[in-house]
């Protein structure tokens, strides 16, 4: 078996997970072979049967709302990266407009002290 087991969708647990063939008698004497996955986790009742263990190893492992919501999680991350990088960008445009602002209030700073200065001397 080359593929790994989820958790027990019921109990969350993956140490008492066991795999085998099982042989079901069936009508008549006669019976089928059986993949098994099994939780033997205390009283956890999840089984899975199929025809062979391969079959059962990939139907335990199926959880379609589970990778449906993972897939969206991973969507919602990159999303996520996306506009932080984004906010990361604004911040650095927002300090750039700072630092222009605080030129500009500088140099306006300076005019209107050597206006005044300028103005005091005409007075005089």
């Amino acid at each position: 078996m080359s593929k790994e087991l989820k958790a027990c969708p019921l109990c969350g647990t993956t140490e008492y997970l066991m795999v085998y063939e099982e042989w079901i008698p069936t009508q008549k004497n006669k019976g089928v072979d059986m993949g098994v996955v099994d939780c033997t986790k205390d009283y956890c009742p999840m089984i899975v049967r199929a025809s062979t263990i391969e079959e059962a190893v990939r139907k335990w492992n199926e959880r379609p709302l589970e990778d449906s919501l993972l897939d969206e999680i991973e969507l919602l991350n990159k999303k996520l990266m996306i506009v932080e990088t984004m906010f990361q960008e604004a911040e650095k445009l927002d300090e750039e407009a700072s630092n222009r602002y605080e030129l500009v209030f500088g140099e306006l700073i300076d005019i209107i002290y050597n206006t005044k200065i300028k103005l005091s001397k005409v007075e005089r």
